[in-house]
């Protein structure tokens, strides 16, 4: 099982639960059309999206009725994120977010 531990320290090399808390428990993705779909658009002769990478973080999202997603309360692409980690992503890993030491983990 893969494990991500990300540790947030300060000038000192310390601990910092405040860079956590400003920056948040983000990893870095790459999110990109599956293999699958690929083959299927480039045999149809149509053109395959490119792969986005950026930011993710943990978050409560859901799609509305149009298939939007919807992050409540967060402008994803103004602060830097490509994408929310939502349930479905959380529901199968293991994710431990320890404030008073500055750091989290994802084990997936």
């Amino acid at each position: 099982m893969p494990i991500h531990n990300q540790f947030f320290l300060d000038e000192s090399n310390e601990p910092s639960p405040l860079a956590l808390a400003v920056v948040g428990p983000t990893i870095n993705v790459e999110i990109a059309v599956p293999t699958a779909l690929a083959q299927q658009l480039s045999s149809a002769g149509q053109p395959i999206p490119p792969s986005h990478t950026g930011l993710a973080f943990p978050t409560d999202s859901d799609f509305d009725d149009r298939g939007r997603l919807s992050v409540t309360g967060c402008t994803l692409r103004t602060q830097g994120y490509i994408a929310p980690l939502g349930r479905n992503f959380l529901a199968r890993v293991g994710f431990t977010y320890n404030g008073p030491g500055g750091f989290f983990t994802i084990a997936f």
